[in-house]
């Protein structure tokens, strides 16, 4: 489209920004966090998968969490699937 101005909410990553695939982050998290959710309802070994996948993504970027937040996920796997 011609001359079609840009969502001012949607802007590129600007200079000196420490990490520029921040929001892409935080989408991938909330879709693995409603995943798990939706899973839980239905299949808890399927949530529990969901769950151990947010906490891999967390260890890949321990800098990003706080060390409780992974510990709060780990007892909700422990809760959802005990057999591991």
């Amino acid at each position: 489209m011609t001359g079609a101005r840009q969502d001012p909410s949607v802007r590129a990553p600007t200079i000196g920004q420490t990490n520029p695939f921040e929001p892409i982050r935080d989408e991938i998290e909330l879709a693995l966090d409603h995943l798990a959710v939706a899973g839980e309802q239905d299949d808890r070994q399927q949530a529990a998968e969901c769950y151990r996948k947010v906490i891999a993504f967390i260890r890949e970027h321990p800098d990003d969490y706080d060390p409780d937040f992974e510990d709060v996920l780990v007892k909700v796997v422990d809760r959802l699937d005990p057999s591991v």
